[in-house]
């Protein structure tokens, strides 16, 4: 609204409608002219709509400081995060409520539905443990304001792991939206293109014949970010074993997460450390187990983090196939 009153305020057909009068100058660009209740009125919303933006901009502040304590919070746990964005209506929260087998995040034909970003530990069927976080639905062209507006929303894709990018390839705009959405991270500050992303060709039950297929050649972008694709449907449970796979095979390869393979030997005496491993709340995965008469002997992958925690307990493979057979 304000651009509107600057304009109202400042031209000649919205000075007389004020009260006012034109100057000698014979137009609005020259001379003074009598101030009328109506001019007075319109600074006076003028003020309050500026006042209104600062409170509303200090609001955000706030809520950006919320989250990034409840993220700093979650990193803290050491899981990986996997970030589900996409075009508005996409199936996101579908997704999320299958993979995480639950019913608690919204799912609505809203726009803008998901603005809280909701955040759920999910184990994967390799075992893995990660954590899953839905993000508001995108559009084409998102104004300059909207993007600063959602930006404690679009805050969780800057710090995530890897994305997952939901597409309704039923939609005729499937390839426009992709495009929307790839725009849209790219004008998000302190996004790195280089975050791996996977294509989720959502709804294929909705598709006929070979147009799968057709539609998976179609859309393959050749952004820097995107490691894969899998064609599930989250309504109808399609494709998710393929889903998981590829989430565990691009945290190892692509992330942290899976950078150093090790073998470790930690005494009984130390088994609250094993405990921990196990509830996943650390940056492992356990590839495989072994209760030994001199501890657990465990075969891991661990982000460099971690991998330093670990060195103390990590034995070479020669110990680890001596204390195996044992």
């Amino acid at each position: 609204m304000l651009p509107r009153l600057r304009y109202y305020l400042t031209t000649g057909a919205g000075m007389e409608a004020q009260g006012g009068s034109v100057g000698a100058g014979g137009t609005s660009g020259g001379g003074a002219y009598l101030k009328g209740k109506g001019e007075t009125q319109l600074s006076m919303d003028r003020s309050l709509m500026k006042r209104k933006i600062s409170a509303v901009t200090k609001q955000l502040e706030e809520v950006r400081k919320l989250r990034k304590q409840q993220r700093d919070r979650h990193y803290s746990l050491g899981l990986p995060v996997v970030s589900l964005v996409g075009y508005t209506n996409a199936g996101k929260s579908t997704l999320m409520n299958a993979l995480a087998q639950t019913v608690e995040v919204k799912v609505k034909d809203r726009l803008f539905e998901t603005l809280d970003p909701t955040r759920r530990s999910v184990t994967l069927p390799g075992g893995r443990n990660v954590m899953l976080a839905d993000t508001v639905g995108f559009i084409q062209r998102l104004p300059e304001q909207l993007v600063a507006g959602f930006r404690a929303t679009l805050e969780e894709v800057v710090e995530t792991t890897m994305i997952l990018h939901v597409v309704d390839v039923s939609s005729p705009t499937a390839a426009q939206q992709i495009a929307s959405v790839l725009k849209t991270l790219k004008r998000l500050p302190k996004f790195s293109p280089k975050t791996p992303q996977i294509m989720v060709y959502n709804k294929v039950d909705k598709l006929e014949g070979d147009k799968a297929a057709e539609l998976e050649r179609s859309l393959s972008y050749p952004d820097p970010g995107i490691v894969g694709h899998v064609q599930v449907s989250a309504l109808k449970g399609i494709g998710f074993t393929a889903l998981s796979k590829a989430i565990e095979d691009t945290l190892v390869s692509h992330t942290d997460f899976g950078a150093a393979s090790m073998k470790l030997l930690i005494p009984y005496t130390d088994s609250s450390v094993y405990a921990e491993l196990k509830a996943g709340a650390s940056q492992v995965k356990i590839n495989s187990e072994e209760h030994t008469s001199d501890g657990y002997l465990l075969e891991v992958t661990a982000s460099p983090t971690a991998e330093r925690m670990l060195s103390g307990f990590e034995v070479s493979e020669e110990d680890f196939q001596l204390i195996s057979e044992m």
